[in-house]
């Protein structure tokens, strides 16, 4: 029988999964191989950065869309039931059905995405410079009753999705603020971590199981 550690990580992979197709269905985003493809939107997949320029330590960025929309780092979440948190909040939690829990509940508090966000923000950055990066989360599979009036978290929390179709509709109807040339010089930049991603991530999770 799976344990729940097995359980969760099966569900976060197939959020990521979901999330980039749906990047591609809706926005034509193409996973970065060249720039031979001049395309508008460029997803970095699991991309693994150093957390600053020189440092030994890795971090793993879910998702980097870099798109003539502006750059765009997404942090997917796979989590059932009601969530509640505030923007600024250093824990958010979130009330599961649970096979594991006597009741069949559960309540799971986890570091606010938005923060644990940032630190792959500031890696990002200390590839391509400073630019403005979007941070942006999605809940895949959250009920939207967590976030109603009257309940914890009911202020609307910008560049919070609860689907991954939200999310892509979202960028579609922004302005572009990037040319085609500056996508392409940024993703050029992203390029050469992202084409040794496969060993850059095996090295981060030596250092997760190292401690």
């Amino acid at each position: 029988m799976k344990d729940f550690n097995q359980i969760t990580d099966e569900r976060g992979k197939a959020a990521e999964y979901h999330v980039n197709n749906t990047l591609h269905r809706l926005l034509g985003a193409v996973r970065f191989r060249s720039l031979d493809e001049n395309k508008a939107f460029y997803l970095f997949d699991g991309m693994v950065l150093p957390t600053s320029p020189g440092s030994d330590r890795l971090t793993e960025v879910d998702h980097l869309l870099v798109s003539t929309k502006g750059i765009f780092s997404i942090e997917t979440k796979s989590i059932a039931g009601k969530v509640f948190g505030e923007r600024k909040s250093k824990k958010w939690n979130s009330a599961q059905a649970s096979r594991f829990g006597a009741d069949g509940l559960y309540d799971r508090g986890f570091t606010n995405p938005f923060n644990q966000n940032m630190l792959h923000i500031n890696a990002v950055r200390g590839v391509i410079g400073d630019q403005w990066i979007n941070n942006v989360v999605v809940l895949v599979d959250a009920d939207m009753e967590g976030w109603l009036p009257g309940k914890w978290g009911s202020d609307s929390i910008k560049d919070l999705f609860l689907s991954a179709d939200e999310l892509a509709e979202n960028i579609s109807g922004r302005d572009d603020v990037l040319t085609l040339e500056q996508v392409g010089h940024i993703s050029d930049k992203l390029g050469s971590y992202y084409r040794r991603r496969n060993g850059m991530r095996e090295a981060f999770f030596g250092q997760i199981k190292a401690g």
